[in-house]
């Protein structure tokens, strides 16, 4: 549900720029054929920007590095989703659940709106009588309604208007007809159905309606004898009838803009330039809608309570630190001036790393940590429990790792070569890949590699030694001193 949520995010992000380009770009210009079909394109590739992932053809190039790139928000993150570790078994996205009921009570709305406009149509037009049959029908409805066309029908009431003006009515919804405009408008109904809530949808279905209209007008007065101020004067007459919302109808632009549109001058080719803007701002929609909350909604892992299963971020574990000292006592606390030297590399950089914290307050069980008290700068406390998971993992985000175990004893100190003895300096030369040795108390041989690994070998039984043997050959003798004195402490 959540990948569905900002999926409508994006959708209804990328419907805001289609707008915003065509009303600040293309609405004036004179293109009403290349408008129409950026504003039924753009639309549609709306639904589809979201899916599409480009990241694999790019993440082997430099273009990442981009400051230009880096500069575009993502829309990933304009979505968060939150998440409770509660004990009382809380819904796992409350606002989630409520945002399902909204979107699905408008979707219901807006369905059963339009399945109502369709129910009328389909109505009226069985009580209606057909005057002409062929390719394209022609209606008589017995009602005060504007004329409009739909699919290959003509539906108008011939008893409201003059002979002259039903044959330029006709004319102009025979161009609805000859341009398949009800597909336009059909496409833009679904459209504000599934985005209902974007008030941009909405204008691009008064924008794609207006801009058909344009071209019909302009249609109509490019034929030879057409009378411009006559057409006009009917549009005058026909404006103020009651129209049917679901159909292409003889007024449905305002009045003043299609006269505006009519008296305009033709727009200058070099105005095509506009559309190549197109690129780069597809190029950018792309960009912005590459999904890296995927790591967000996937691998969601679950959370046990009382009888409900609670899904919540997965926060990355952070990687071990180095051996750290021992930590406090229980109920200790930790501030910042206390830290001691031994301290820096791991208490020191959690308070770099969160200058908010005033004290740290962990309690031990087991020399390790099993619950914690954070205390704020502002005077604000947070108890974490770390033996449940979520709680944890919250700490985590919120501050990343503390240390909660004491370190391993220091490795034993490594004797330099020339104090070893002869038979010792040999064999480190017949195994160059070994760098030093050393032997602890009773006889067990270190052997420090190059690589950084270190091998032992307990000489003292059978298994130990025949072990050493089978990989370094003759072994060297053990010191007398090895036998008795612990040189690791």
């Amino acid at each position: 549900m959540a990948a569905f949520f900002l999926y409508q995010i994006k959708f209804s992000v990328c419907l805001a720029v289609i707008y915003s380009f065509y009303y600040l770009a293309l609405r004036n210009l004179t293109f009403y054929t290349w408008n129409r079909w950026f504003l039924l394109s753009g639309t549609a590739f709306c639904f589809l920007f979201p899916l599409i992932n480009i990241g694999p053809l790019l993440e082997n190039q430099e273009v990442y590095n981009l400051r230009i790139i880096k500069e575009i928000p993502n829309l990933s993150n304009l979505y968060t989703p939150v998440f409770y570790t509660d004990k009382a078994a809380e819904p796992a996205y409350p606002i989630l659940q409520f945002t399902a009921i909204l979107f699905g009570l408008g979707l219901l709305v807006q369905g059963v709106k339009l399945f109502v406009q369709f129910v009328s149509f389909f109505r009226l037009r069985r009580s209606a009588t057909r005057l002409q049959d062929g390719a394209v029908k022609i209606y008589q409805v017995d009602k005060n309604i504007a004329p409009f066309s739909f699919g290959n029908s003509i539906f108008l009431n011939k008893n409201l208007l003059g002979p002259p003006e039903l044959k330029e009515i006709i004319r102009h919804e025979l161009v609805h007809i000859q341009q398949k405009h009800t597909l336009d408008v059909l496409w833009l109904e679904f459209l504000t159905l599934v985005n209902w809530y974007n008030p941009f949808a909405w204008l691009l279905k008064r924008a794609v309606r207006q801009n058909l209209e344009f071209m019909v007008d302009r249609e109509i007065l490019s034929a030879p004898q057409s009378d411009k101020k006559y057409y006009q004067y009917l549009l005058l007459k026909i404006i103020g009838m009651p129209d049917f919302t679901i159909a292409n109808q003889f007024n449905i632009s305002s009045l003043k803009t299609r006269i505006n549109m009519m008296n305009r001058m033709p727009s200058k080719q070099r105005e095509l330039g506009r559309f190549l803007f197109l690129l780069p701002m597809m190029a950018l929609l792309l960009w912005a809608c590459q999904d890296n909350a995927e790591a967000t909604f996937k691998n969601l892992p679950k959370a046990k309570t009382k009888g409900a299963t609670v899904e919540e971020i997965s926060i990355p574990e952070a990687p071990p630190p180095p051996p750290a000292p021992p930590v406090p006592l229980p109920e200790a606390s930790i501030t910042k001036t206390e830290v001691s030297q031994d301290q820096s590399f791991t208490v020191d950089a959690f308070f770099k790393r969160n200058p908010a914290i005033k004290n740290f307050s962990p309690v031990l069980k087991d020399n390790a940590i099993v619950s914690a008290v954070v205390e704020l700068k502002s005077g604000k406390k947070e108890n974490y429990n770390f033996k449940n998971e979520a709680e944890l993992a919250q700490f985590q985000q919120r501050y990343g790792y503390f240390p909660i175990q004491n370190p391993p004893p220091p490795p034993p100190p490594v004797i330099s070569i020339a104090q070893l003895p002869e038979g010792q300096k040999l064999f480190l030369k017949r195994h160059p890949q070994v760098e030093n040795l050393n032997w602890k108390k009773g006889g067990n041989l270190l052997l420090y590699l190059k690589s950084g690994q270190t091998e032992e070998y307990n000489l003292k039984t059978a298994e130990g030694r025949a072990k050493a043997e089978r990989k370094y050959g003759k072994l060297p003798p053990i010191p007398a001193f090895a036998k008795s004195i612990d040189i690791t402490k």
